[in-house]
């Protein structure tokens, strides 16, 4: 073993012993027949610059090829550009920690895989883990709980395969995906009400993603879509493929988001649309494949602005604002009622409706097939 002069000190107080689909051979960066795995940035720990990391026993812990085995808790700090552990030096500016007899844990949370920590511009924690157990913890986060019929919860895991190795594909510096919702929401090993029927579904897809055209297609989803998904174009501003171009659903009815109502104060509008008030009115100006609109007519202050729905949504709030499938408009008490039906962009596969066609009997892989045409199940692993 090779020390550095810098890290002897640190050693020697830490030291304490040293389905007849096709095989999957199109995308490139892969070894066919070979779970990836999915390098996951926790951004949701947030910015803090000091994390503990839980457990059980010992862990392996390497600082740039020397390794050390501690015990846990092990207790990291970035101080600049370095990182200490237990409140000494390391003299390194990334470390890897490999679990011993049990996960990793992190602020209540246990992990799979092992945990790359780096001193960057904030203290950064990258979960290494292999796709299907990425897979797993996703579902735990994203599905409509508690109950998942497990047809529908293979059919979100073929989806999230997808879309992971789609950015797996990116090669990116550091880590292919985050932990939030900007990617997919992943919680790691919490379990979740219907865990036996989630780790049904994903095992009985093992290694099943769609593929369009070669590559790993970026199969969005969301959770219900009001009648019909909606294609690229008219939730992002970008081209459509076919895979992504909008289905008859109606099997999301079952959703208490199939229609909704919600008043979103006047101020709110306003800033979202960086008008200066008073509000005179606001409606669909142009809609889009499924009834959703593309973009918004606003009066206020005696001008019209026309703005895109997608991104008005965002900045009022998604969790307010559930679509922009919006059916009707008007002043009520306290701002503006907005009448509308489904939760999420309407993109790709909707979760509820996903439940509603396992429900009459429909596989996975039929239910994945529907809500991305044009798309192929492929066999990864």
């Amino acid at each position: 073993m090779k020390i550095r002069t810098g890290l002897a000190g640190l050693f020697f107080f830490f030291f304490t012993g040293c389905s007849g689909s096709p095989t999957y051979t199109e995308a490139q960066g892969f070894n066919p027949g070979h779970e990836p795995q999915v390098r996951v940035w926790l951004r949701s720990l947030g910015n803090a610059d000091e994390v503990t990391i839980g457990g059980a026993g010992e862990v392996l812990v390497d600082l740039e090829g020397v390794s050390l085995r501690l015990p846990l808790p092990l207790e990291i700090e970035r101080h600049g550009e370095q990182l200490w552990m237990n409140g000494r030096n390391a003299n390194v500016s990334e470390l890897t920690v490999h679990p011993g007899e049990a996960d990793l844990e992190v602020r209540g949370t246990a992990y799979s895989g092992f945990l790359v920590v780096r001193a960057a511009e904030q203290l950064q924690l990258i979960n290494m883990v292999a796709l299907d157990d990425y897979t797993l913890g996703v579902l735990r986060g994203e599905l409509p709980l508690p109950h998942v019929d497990p047809a529908a919860a293979g059919a979100q895991a073929i989806a999230v395969r997808a879309y992971t190795m789609y950015y797996i594909e990116k090669k990116r510096d550091v880590y292919d995906v985050d932990d939030t919702t900007l990617y997919q929401r992943y919680v790691g090993q919490k379990l979740a009400p219907d865990d036996l029927n989630l780790r049904s579904g994903v095992y009985a897809t093992r290694g099943l993603y769609m593929s369009y055209r070669g590559r790993p297609l970026k199969a969005y989803y969301h959770s219900t879509c009001g009648g019909s998904t909606t294609d690229e174009a008219t939730a992002f501003g970008e081209p459509n493929r076919l895979p992504l171009s909008g289905v008859d659903c109606n099997s999301c009815q079952q959703s208490k988001y199939w229609r909704w109502a919600t008043v979103v104060p006047e101020q709110k509008i306003l800033e979202a649309a960086r008008l200066k008030g008073p509000l005179q009115g606001i409606e669909v100006a142009d809609q889009g494949r499924g009834g959703r609109a593309r973009t918004l007519r606003l009066r206020a202050g005696g001008k019209t602005k026309i703005v895109p729905a997608g991104d008005f949504r965002l900045r009022v709030g998604p969790s307010l604002l559930r679509s922009t499938y919006i059916v009707s408009t008007g002043r009520v008490a306290g701002g503006w009622k907005i009448e509308g039906g489904g939760w999420g962009h309407g993109v790709g596969l909707c979760q509820m409706g996903a439940l509603g066609l396992a429900g009459k009997g429909l596989s996975a892989t039929e239910i994945a097939e529907h809500y991305y045409p044009g798309a192929q199940t492929r066999k990864a692993y």
